[in-house]
C-alpha cells in the first residue's frame, strides 16, 4: 500500500478514536509517551544525532507488511523516532520524505508489534537495528487527586457581632485537584522493585523537568505530581492556601488515593525539604504510636538532591558566590545586572551549553510564587532533628552538584545535626550544578538507582 494511503488510514483511525465517548471520565487516562529523555535536545552535538519525532502508523496487514519491509528502498536518512499516539497541538512532528527513513520507521513499527517507538541508526543507509527495551515507549497513567483548603480563617474581634454564615452553609472548604503521572503503572504494586515517588522543587516549578528521571528506573514505577499552584494541578491565586504543612497534607492525600504502602522517595531542591518533613512527620507518629501510625507507608530510602538544611545559610552562600561575578561584570557593562544573572545561572545552576527543553518549559510555566510572601516561613526554614522518641528516619542519600549554589556547607548539616542515625550517604556529582539529573544523567542514574536497589528489601 502506498505511504500516502497508510497516512490517510492513520488519520482516519485517529479521528474515529477521538470520537469515542469514554465510559468513565473519573478514571485516570492511560496514554503512551516517548521516553522522557527523548524530548531533550541539547545544543553542541551533531544535528543528525538529535531524535526527531515522526508520525506513528496504524497496524498493517500482511500485504502492507510485505510491501513495507520487502523492498530495497534505502536512502540517506540518518535516524527516526516514533511519534506519540495523541499528537498535541503545536507539536513539531516530522514525516520525512526520504524512502529510507519511511521504510525504517515502518520496519521499526512492525518490530514493535504495531506500537510507535524510538529508534536510531548510526550510519547512513543502514536500517535501524531491533529495538531494546529502553528504546520502547513508556506507558503512562495520568489522573487527579482531590485536596481541600479553607480559603481564609475568619478572625472575630472580642465583642463584635459575627456575620452570618454563607448561603451555601458548610465548613467553607474548597476542593482543588493535584495532577499526577505514573510511568510503568503496571509495576506499582511490585514488591521486588519498590516504586519511586519524585517531588519537584520551586516551590511551584512544574514536575515535568524531573520526568527524565523515569529513564533510570526501567524496572519500577516512577510517580510524579504537580504540587498545588503549578503545572496541571489547580492554581488558586490566594497565597493563604499554600504552605509547607499544607503541602505535606497534599502528599499524604496522594499516597492514600494511590494506595501506596511502600515507596522510595526523592526530592529535588524544595522537594527535598518537603520529602524530609514528610518522613519526619511519620517518624514522629510511629515513635509516639499516634492514632493511625500503623497505616503510614514505609519509605525504604530517601534521596535529597540539592536540598539545603538552612535557608539563611543557603542565601549567604549564594551571595558569596555571586560576589566575584557581580564585581567582574558590573565593571564591564552598565547593564551588568542581567549579565550577572546569566553568568550565575551558567556557573551555579545549569552548566549545560543550552537549557534542556523540559527545564525551559517548566520555568516558563512557573506557578504561584507563594514562598515569596513576606510571612512565608520558608525564608527562615532550618531543618531540625526528630524528637528523641521518634523512630528512625529512612536511610538517606544526600546528593548535590559540584558547582551548585547549594554548597557543601549547606548540606553537611544533614549528617552532623539532623539525621537520627548513621545510615546516610553523601555524594557529589562532578561538573554539575543544581540540576544534575539533566547535566549528567548517567552519573545521576547510577547513584540513585543503585542506592534504591540496595534498599528495596530494607
Amino acid at each position: 500500500m502506498p505511504i500516502a494511503d497508510l497516512i490517510a488510514e492513520y488519520d482516519k483511525a485517529k479521528a474515529a478514536a477521538a470520537s469515542i465517548e469514554p465510559g468513565n471520565k473519573q478514571q485516570p487516562k492511560r496514554i503512551s509517551k516517548m521516553p522522557p529523555n527523548a524530548s531533550m535536545n541539547f545544543v553542541g552535538g551533531d544535528v543528525d544525532d538529535f531524535l526527531l519525532p515522526t508520525k506513528a502508523f496504524p497496524p498493517l496487514d500482511d500485504d502492507d507488511e510485505a510491501a513495507a519491509t520487502g523492498g530495497d528502498a534505502v536512502g540517506k536518512g540518518k535516524g527516526s523516532v516514533g511519534g506519540v499516539e495523541e499528537e498535541e497541538e503545536g507539536d513539531a512532528t516530522i514525516l520525512s520524505d526520504s524512502p529510507r527513513t519511511v521504510a525504517a520507521d515502518l520496519e521499526a513499527f512492525l518490530l514493535c508489534g504495531g506500537r510507535s517507538v524510538v529508534s536510531t541508526t548510526a550510519e547512513r543507509g543502514v536500517p535501524s537495528p531491533p529495538l531494546t527495551e529502553e528504546e520502547r515507549e513508556y506507558e503512562c497513567e495520568e489522573g487527579t487527586v482531590e485536596v481541600k483548603r479553607c480559603p481564609r480563617k475568619r478572625r472575630i474581634r472580642s465583642g463584635s457581632i459575627c456575620s452570618p454564615p454563607s448561603k451555601g452553609g458548610g465548613d467553607g472548604m474548597k476542593s482543588y485537584k493535584l495532577a499526577y503521572r505514573i510511568y510503568r503503572p503496571e509495576l506499582l504494586g511490585s514488591t521486588e522493585r519498590v516504586p519511586m515517588l519524585a517531588l519537584h522543587g520551586g516551590p511551584s516549578l512544574p514536575s515535568q523537568y524531573l520526568h527524565p528521571i523515569a529513564h533510570h528506573f526501567p524496572d519500577r514505577s516512577v510517580i510524579f505530581y504537580d504540587q498545588l499552584g503549578c503545572g496541571e494541578s489547580s492554581i488558586p491565586s490566594d497565597v493563604g492556601l499554600y504552605g509547607l504543612s499544607k503541602s505535606i497534607e497534599d502528599l499524604e492525600s496522594l499516597l492514600v488515593s494511590l494506595k501506596l504502602k511502600r515507596f522510595h522517595l526523592l526530592g529535588h531542591s524544595f522537594g527535598g525539604t518537603l520529602a524530609f518533613e514528610y518522613c519526619k512527620r511519620i517518624a514522629e507518629r510511629k515513635g509516639r504510636e499516634d492514632v493511625g501510625w500503623r497505616d503510614d507507608p514505609e519509605v525504604p530510602s530517601l534521596t535529597l538532591c540539592d536540598t539545603f538544611t538552612s535557608a539563611k545559610l543557603c542565601d549567604a552562600e549564594r551571595e558569596r558566590l555571586l560576589g566575584p561575578i557581580a564585581s567582574r561584570f558590573e565593571e564591564e557593562d552598565e547593564d551588568g545586572v542581567g549579565i550577572v544573572g546569566d553568568e550565575f545561572w551558567r556557573r551555579h545552576e545549569c552548566r549545560l551549553p543550552s537549557v534542556p527543553s523540559v527545564l525551559e518549559d517548566a520555568m516558563r510555566d512557573w506557578g504561584v510564587p507563594w514562598h515569596e510572601k513576606p510571612s512565608s516561613p520558608l525564608s527562615s526554614y532550618a531543618a531540625s532533628s526528630p524528637s528523641r522518641w521518634a523512630s528512625d528516619l529512612p536511610p538517606a542519600l544526600i546528593l548535590r552538584g559540584e558547582y551548585d549554589f547549594v554548597t557543601e556547607e549547606c548540606v553537611q548539616g544533614w549528617r552532623e545535626h539532623v539525621w537520627n542515625h548513621t545510615d546516610i550517604t553523601e555524594e557529589t556529582l562532578e561538573g554539575c550544578a543544581h540540576y544534575p539529573h539533566l547535566e549528567d544523567q548517567e552519573a545521576f542514574g547510577v547513584a540513585v538507582a543503585g542506592f534504591c536497589m540496595e534498599r528495596d528489601h530494607y
